[in-house]
């Protein structure tokens, strides 16, 4: 890329795991270059201060100032599930004039890690093939992003990669510095416009598996997105069933949750990017299965156990091979897994 300035294109930074994939990207940018960040909905102070301190500018992304930045300026589109169909269209409408306005200025348009959902409406559908082929490669992150991204630019242009959280960074290795066992970590994710849920006729049984595994230990919850009625909530209702634990007191800070995952004796999830976290701090992890493509990868990839709170599966037997796991192939599959989050951010012709 240019010496122009990069203005990035991310996920909603009031989620933690968007803001890491966010700090990742600010950190592998050349210190030579202006940085610059697209919000759409105003930030929480502590927010700001994260992206502010990583050398990030935040912009508005209404109005014609972003598209005068966009225009002597080159986009970094990801990482995160950005593709989908059900951002709003003048948002992506937003985002397509400033990427053209990238190009018609001699910029380019720069595509990591992302996370490409099944988008069936056909304005969006279109809107979203406009704006990934001014790209000239789609970087994705899995299996299931490869082949949506396919029906939108050809297979030709999409280049299979990994999620950007995987690439090595000192967010992470500040974090690491913590590795005592403190308690059992839960990041419930509950998302009803993608139909996710961590609950189920099973929750009792987990509850009972958890203290008779780490009798020891009590349960601590992780909240990827602390606004009132999120992930918060969700920790609350768990609580009835068996899972009471502390609620997250680690508000906006990113290094204070990801502190959280280090000290986990275990983390169940069933969230990506909790279970990412987990795998980065070298922690066990148990998977809530709630029928997610994103979930069901990486659990294949790292052969990491999971359940189903619906169908009353073997629980204890999950969470007692959660806790064995390989540490010398898991390890094998991180390095491979960095490996290819940092192709991310090499050219294609130069990338392995």
């Amino acid at each position: 890329m240019t010496g122009r300035p990069l203005l990035f294109f991310c996920g909603d930074l009031h989620n933690l795991g968007d803001l890491a994939l966010l700090l990742q990207n600010l950190e592998a940018a050349p210190r030579t270059r202006r940085l610059y960040v697209r919000r759409w909905a105003a930030l929480p102070e502590e927010i700001e201060a994260q992206v502010a301190a990583a050398g990030g500018t935040l912009v508005s992304g209404r109005g014609t100032a972003l598209q005068a930045l966009a225009f002597r300026s080159d986009i970094v589109i990801g990482g995160g599930q950005l593709v989908r169909g059900n951002v709003s269209l003048a948002s992506l409408v937003t985002q397509l004039i400033a990427c053209l306005a990238a190009r018609g200025g001699g910029g380019r348009v720069e595509t990591r890690g992302l996370g490409v959902g099944r988008i069936t409406r056909a304005v969006p559908r279109l809107l979203w093939r406009l704006l990934l082929r001014l790209a000239p490669v789609v970087n994705v992150r899995d299996e299931a992003s490869a082949d949506n991204a396919a029906t939108l630019v050809g297979r030709d242009r999409v280049r299979l990669t990994a999620d950007m959280a995987f690439l090595p960074s000192r967010l992470h290795a500040r974090a690491a510095a913590d590795t005592a066992a403190r308690h059992i970590l839960i990041a419930p994710c509950t998302d009803p416009g993608e139909d996710r849920a961590f609950n189920g006729p099973g929750l009792p049984l987990l509850a009972a598996a958890l203290a008779r595994a780490l009798p020891d230990l009590p349960i601590a919850y992780a909240a990827h997105d602390p606004r009132p009625g999120m992930d918060a909530q969700a920790a609350e209702a768990l609580a009835a069933h068996g899972l009471a634990g502390r609620i997250p007191t680690h508000g906006w800070s990113l290094s204070a949750l990801l502190a959280d995952y280090h000290a986990a004796a275990l983390v169940v999830t069933n969230r990506l990017h909790a279970i990412i976290f987990a795998l980065l701090a070298g922690r066990p992890v148990l998977i809530v299965d709630d029928g997610n493509s994103k979930t069901a990868a990486i659990a294949a990839r790292f052969a990491i156990p999971s359940v189903s709170l619906i169908r009353n599966g073997e629980v204890s037997a999950a969470v007692d091979a959660a806790l064995r796991y390989d540490r010398a192939v898991r390890a094998e599959t991180l390095a491979a897994m960095a490996r290819a989050s940092a192709a991310n951010i090499a050219p294609p012709e130069t990338s392995a």
